[in-house]
């Protein structure tokens, strides 16, 4: 059995990184690899019990700050050597950062990073430094879009060689097709039109997401197509601003917020698709 750390620094169920994390581990053969899964910071929960034993899935509870995270690369150190772990794969800086270098340190044999993201808003040039260093010992870069590669690579001035693209994926059991009727229904229940043109996008409502860029564009779509409806799904600290974004540009009727959403599947069939421009 190969056994694998997968860590990343929360456990959140509406986190593409945590998603994409835990759609990696229900992929895989249960035959051939002993699963464990971790978190730095005690916040959130997976969307759905993952298919490891309980005391496979750790939460570190580790604070930030320079000591802590000496120490926290310490802990991590003592865990590994505990376990022995054949791979490591991490995702985020926090969990690269803490987990690559305690993986370096007890010897384990294969390391992953994998980049979820073109851009590292929280980070300083030092993080650039220390994220490159870490990049030239980790056995496999990998990233989720040829535009999280160039853009990593750019950064971390890094040859494109160095990853693989491996996009995100979705479970297709996990998806029901919805029939004309439920649809229909569906779109009822939202107070949409039978013929209303839905546009859907779904994210963090946060900076490096562009949703100031998409509502200016429903603003101009809107001149030509006048019956549309665009749902945006998902929260973040821009709500309030993004809102008042769309009053300014007169699209508020044109705009809903649905939140965070458990039936995203559901209403991605409700959407229509452009036939002209």
């Amino acid at each position: 059995m190969i056994k694998v750390l997968n860590i990343t620094n929360v456990f959140r169920s509406d986190g593409g990184t945590e998603i994409a994390a835990e759609n990696l581990v229900r992929s895989l053969d249960f035959s051939k690899f002993e699963i464990w899964m971790g978190s730095l910071y005690p916040y959130g929960k997976f969307r759905n019990s993952l298919p490891i034993l309980d005391d496979h899935i750790i939460c570190f509870n580790y604070s930030t700050g320079v000591f802590a995270t000496l120490q926290a690369i310490k802990q991590a150190c003592q865990f590994m050597h505990c376990n022995q772990f054949d791979i490591v794969h991490t995702h985020q800086f926090e969990a690269g950062l803490i987990f690559r270098i305690a993986a370096w340190i007890t010897g384990v044999p294969v390391t992953v990073f994998t980049y979820h993201s073109t851009h590292f808003p929280r980070q300083r040039t030092g993080h650039y430094m220390i994220d490159r260093a870490l990049a030239l010992r980790t056995t496999q870069l990998i990233a989720v879009s040829e535009a999280a590669k160039i853009s990593v690579s750019q950064q971390l001035r890094l040859s494109l060689g160095q990853f693989l693209v491996i996009p995100n994926f979705v479970h297709l059991k996990e998806i029901t097709i919805l029939s004309t009727n439920e649809k229909q229904t569906k779109r009822l229940h939202l107070d949409l039109k039978t013929d209303q043109f839905v546009i859907i996008s779904i994210g963090r409502l946060e900076v490096p997401k562009g949703f100031s860029i998409l509502l200016e564009a429903i603003r101009i779509v809107k001149e030509k197509f006048h019956d549309l409806i665009l749902l945006l799904v998902g929260e973040g600290s821009l709500r309030t601003q993004l809102q008042q974004l769309a009053v300014e540009l007169k699209i508020q009727n044109e705009v809903r917020f649905l939140g965070v959403r458990k039936d995203v599947y559901v209403l991605l069939q409700l959407r229509n698709y452009l036939k002209t421009l």
